[in-house]
């Protein structure tokens, strides 16, 4: 795994891999976090954006024995960044406060800790 700095901590898993509806992305997560107010191991994770009628946007994610699925807050057409997983870390824990999945970007609820440090996980290929 290679670590990198850009104004953040990066953690570089691999290359990147698009997704659209019902499509999964992968990445290594070397660190446990929370999901909304579930907390998930460290570990490899399936991250898939579920199919909605409605305009809310959900993604499930999977790995590490447990799963959690998490609304987004808000979502916007972004293709700027590759997919990723972007987490705020601060005393209390990482928290899951982004999901890009190389066409949009998802933001999580109530994840932005003033002060926290920001973590990023690229997705895998494949």
């Amino acid at each position: 795994m290679r670590f990198l700095t850009v104004s953040s901590m990066v953690i570089a898993a691999g290359a990147a891999a698009t997704a659209a509806h019902g499509q999964s992305l992968r990445a290594e997560v070397p660190f446990e976090f929370k999901v909304g107010e579930k907390t998930m191991p460290a570990g490899a994770y399936k991250v898939t954006r579920l199919r909605s009628e409605s305009a809310a946007v959900s993604y499930k994610i999977v790995g590490g024995g447990t799963s959690a699925i998490r609304q987004a807050k808000s979502i916007q057409p972004d293709d700027s960044q590759p997919p990723r997983m972007t987490f705020n870390c601060g005393s209390a824990g990482c928290a899951l406060s982004e999901v890009r999945n190389g066409t949009n970007v998802a933001k999580f609820p109530g994840e932005n800790a003033a002060g926290a440090t920001e973590k990023i996980v690229i997705f895998k290929e494949g």
